[in-house]
């Protein structure tokens, strides 16, 4: 109409070929009607952001014994990210967002809030990085992000967050501090995959209450060098009750 254009990008095409992580400025430069420019100057019409994806991960979480979950993908906003799933979670109340890089996106469960309420797919069915709500995956109702499992049967053991705890990717030791756990041998899930028992990490001093990883020599923690610095997430302990 005379007072607003709207434009539609046409598939394939991009508004910007390559934008920075905060985003560039589209200027309008001409508009021309009945071969005149009617700009008197170049206007800034919109924010350019890049545009983020999300990686499926059929991860198995549990309703309320996992404690943290991550997501991984590109071109997360550490200034703004919102979140849309299925079945709906509400961050700040059923959960915190810690966007750790560009890449990792960590999720923290409140307490006594669960991950679903019953066993099932947990799926991102939208992405807001500061462009707009972004759908994902439609075609399938979201992209799945984990297997959200019923609780194990309560054996006692919980695992303190340590977000101040640091270690280099490829050296040293890491303590997971909790209770309940077995004095002589425990088995642990972590989210990366990493394994224990000399593959990736061994166990060098069990108590009931810490656990003492020491990284095997030519191994990491985290493998990805580019989301780093970021969480070591502990999925599950199985201390053998």
């Amino acid at each position: 109409n005379d007072i607003m254009l709207s434009l539609a990008l046409n598939e394939g095409k991009k508004w910007h070929e390559n934008p920075p992580p905060e985003g560039t400025t589209l200027y309008l430069i001409e508009v021309k009607i009945k071969g005149e420019n009617k700009l008197e100057g170049a206007e800034d019409v919109a924010k350019v952001v890049p545009t983020p994806s999300v990686l499926e991960s059929s991860q198995i979480i549990y309703m309320k014994a996992s404690r943290q979950f991550i997501i991984n993908g590109t071109n997360f906003n550490p200034k703004r990210t919102d979140l849309i799933f299925e079945p709906p979670l509400i961050r700040n109340q059923d959960y915190l967002l810690n966007v750790a890089s560009k890449n990792t996106l960590v999720l923290t469960r409140t307490t006594d809030h669960m991950w679903r309420q019953d066993p099932g797919p947990l799926k991102l069915r939208r992405i807001d990085t500061g462009g707009g709500q972004l759908r994902v995956n439609p075609d399938n109702g979201g992209m799945l992000v984990a297997e959200v499992q019923a609780d194990l049967d309560v054996h006692g053991v919980t695992v303190e967050t340590t977000p101040n705890e640091r270690s280099y990717q490829s050296t040293g030791r890491i303590s997971v501090i909790g209770t309940g756990f077995n004095a002589e041998d425990n088995h642990m899930r972590f989210a990366n995959g990493l394994r224990g028992h000399g593959v990736n990490y061994t166990t060098v001093e069990h108590t009931t209450t810490m656990l003492t990883l020491e990284l095997k020599p030519g191994s990491k923690w985290r493998r990805n060098t580019e989301n780093l610095p970021g969480p070591l997430i502990l999925l599950a302990v199985d201390a053998g009750g």
